[in-house]
């Protein structure tokens, strides 16, 4: 290969020294999601990190005002309270002039590794940023590989997952496309949503929520590495902290390289689900008494609760209340906005549940 005969080709050891890190991770010299020259984007997390990707903190660092791009920092929860969360402005501004020095010195935008231990900053290797973003990897031999997952964290994609899971995705060379296939209480629809998962906004427009069924479609020299990273992060909540509303699922739903693409992951059986009132009235006597009729008729005990969130965040449930019941409904003075713990008990929970989902989603009430 290349003019060289295997036989001259003798194997080597790279030995590096590790440094006890406080703090590591990568920054871009440019911001690599919109190609904004006068930005640096960074993912940094404690120690050496290590942690499944999207787990990190991200920041975007604006160096022309010195200042970090407010909506888009996002730290997990697990990172909350820890180094990570207490960075200064001065160590970011650190940080991006380390990136543009290695882009000074290699002449265009560069990704840089780092560590930060207490004998300072070290650069552990950098790569051409602009050209890692825009090779096009040739898949005219190469199958597209494919796995399904179910998005089991309670908030779904809103703009702090999708910039995560966009995140990782542009960390690969391969294309990645995301289908949303189903939802509980939908069925495949004629049309599907589809989005480049490299794409924040093409994300958000799947309105993608809990229980929702996603496939993932990666071709291109890595394909099997970008499944096995963004199913992982799935599986870990995007990133999210544990809450009580999460689905459950099992480790053997992530992707596994070198596995056949064939998914090994069937979504699980919802135990509840949570709607948000779309009604501009709420629920008033009207629609309350539609929702009842239409729980009446299920061959199962479903059964509600209102959530109210506290000031300081906090999410206290209420009473439980049974959805065939009028009475009940209304006295839980249900206003737009407002969400409820939808739970049910029999033979055909899971097609009540459904049929209440659809309910919300279609209901013919919303605006009156």
């Amino acid at each position: 290969m290349n003019g060289i005969e295997h036989t001259d080709v003798y194997p080597s050891v790279l030995v590096q020294e590790m440094s006890p890190a406080k703090f590591s991770g990568v920054v871009n010299s440019a911001n690599e999601l919109s190609d904004n020259r006068d930005e640096s984007t960074m993912s940094i997390d404690v120690g050496h990190g290590g942690g499944v990707d999207g787990m990190a903190a991200e920041f975007v660092y604006d160096r022309n005002k010195n200042l970090l791009v407010d909506e888009e920092t996002d730290i997990p929860d697990n990172l909350a309270g820890t180094v990570v969360d207490d960075l200064s402005l001065k160590t970011f501004g650190q940080l991006d002039a380390l990136a543009l020095s290695a882009q000074r010195l290699f002449g265009t935008p560069q990704k840089i590794e780092f560590s930060f231990d207490s004998d300072g900053y070290w650069i552990n290797q950098a790569k051409d940023l602009q050209a890692f973003r825009s090779e096009k990897p040739s898949t005219e031999q190469q199958a597209p590989a494919e796995h399904t997952m179910t998005v089991i964290n309670h908030s779904g994609l809103y703009l702090k997952t999708a910039r995560r899971l966009a995140a990782v995705a542009v960390e690969y060379l391969s294309s990645v496309k995301i289908v949303k296939l189903t939802g509980y209480g939908k069925q495949t629809p004629d049309v599907l949503q589809a989005a480049d998962a490299k794409e924040i906004m093409e994300l958000l427009d799947m309105n993608v929520r809990q229980g929702d069924s996603l496939q993932l479609i990666a071709q291109g020299p890595d394909a099997h590495d970008a499944l096995n990273a963004l199913s992982k992060l799935i599986y870990y909540r995007l990133g999210e902290q544990e809450h009580p509303d999460d689905l459950s699922a099992d480790i053997n739903s992530v992707y596994q390289v070198g596995q056949p693409q064939t998914p090994v992951f069937t979504p699980p059986e919802p135990e509840f689900f949570i709607v948000t009132v779309p009604n501009e009235l709420g629920i008033h006597a009207r629609p309350a008494g539609l929702l009842s009729n239409t729980a009446t008729k299920m061959d199962a005990n479903l059964v509600g609760q209102k959530i109210e969130v506290l000031e300081n965040g906090e999410e206290i449930y209420g009473e439980e209340f049974e959805l065939n019941d009028l009475l009940g409904i209304l006295m839980n003075a249900l206003a737009q906005g407002n969400r409820i713990r939808i739970s049910a008990q029999g033979d055909n929970a899971v097609e009540a549940m459904q049929a209440m989902r659809a309910w919300f989603e279609d209901n013919p009430e919303r605006s009156v």
